[in-house]
């Protein structure tokens, strides 16, 4: 679940864990899940009543 654009996981690493990692700790990142792509976001609410489509 996304909240406030943050969410929660565990990690398993391949092999042993880094040694600086410790457990329980708060590590932020920067997590790309593929390549960027140009996208068209479509604001919340009402958008095909108010566009009829044409965005």
């Amino acid at each position: 679940e996304v909240r406030d654009g943050s969410f929660m996981t565990d990690f398993v690493f391949a092999g042993s864990r880094p040694a600086q990692m410790r457990s329980g700790q708060t590590y932020y990142l920067e997590l790309a899940l593929g390549k960027s792509s140009t996208a068209t976001l479509i604001p919340r609410g009402t958008f095909f009543q108010a566009t009829g489509g044409n965005w």
